[in-house]
């Protein structure tokens, strides 16, 4: 009788998770479908809102800019994007570009004082986790292996604060 308790308590914990992230996990995804995510807060207390909208290819991602005084600085849209990072002075966001079969995504760095595009960049592969550091951001790649008994690859891949390449690592 304990056992069943027990593992109904860690079911309900595990639902509840799962629910409060949306069904998605933790991990960066690709945006819900509908609705929108938290907040991001920069330094100067502008809040980066994200709100996701339509499906597969016609799904978008837009992000608004809202200084600390209420008032909206900016808004733009970018096509089927993940939650935004912030980084520097920009928002990164990951898009697909292709199918599971020719994966690859596009980095698009937004600049937090104007909602401008500073860079964008494609990298080929499925992103994984992006994690800012002070010159940039690393992005966990994973590339599907392309013939059938092949497995996939994964790397660490580094990405500057002006959109290059700085080096990729296998892991």
């Amino acid at each position: 009788m304990k056992r069943i308790l027990i593992l109904t308590i860690i079911l309900t914990m595990t639902a509840a998770i799962a629910s409060a992230n949306d069904g998605h996990g933790g991990g960066p995804g690709f945006g819900p479908e509908g609705g929108g995510g938290g907040a991001i807060v920069g330094s100067d207390g502008t809040a980066y809102v994200e709100s996701h909208t339509g499906s597969g290819s016609t799904a978008t991602t837009q992000i608004t800019a809202i200084n600390a005084g209420g008032t909206k600085r900016w808004t733009v849209t970018v096509d089927n994007g993940s939650h935004p990072i912030l980084s520097g002075s920009n928002l990164i966001v990951a898009s697909r570009t292709g199918d599971t079969t020719t994966a690859s995504f596009k980095l698009t760095a937004i600049n937090t004082a104007s909602g401008a595009t500073a860079w964008s960049l494609t990298i080929n592969g499925i992103a994984g986790e992006i994690e800012p550091y002070n010159g940039g951001v690393y992005v966990t790649v994973v590339t599907p292996a392309t013939t059938s008994g092949t497995a996939a690859t994964r790397s660490l891949v580094a990405v500057s604060s002006s959109g290059s390449v700085l080096w990729t690592v296998a892991i």
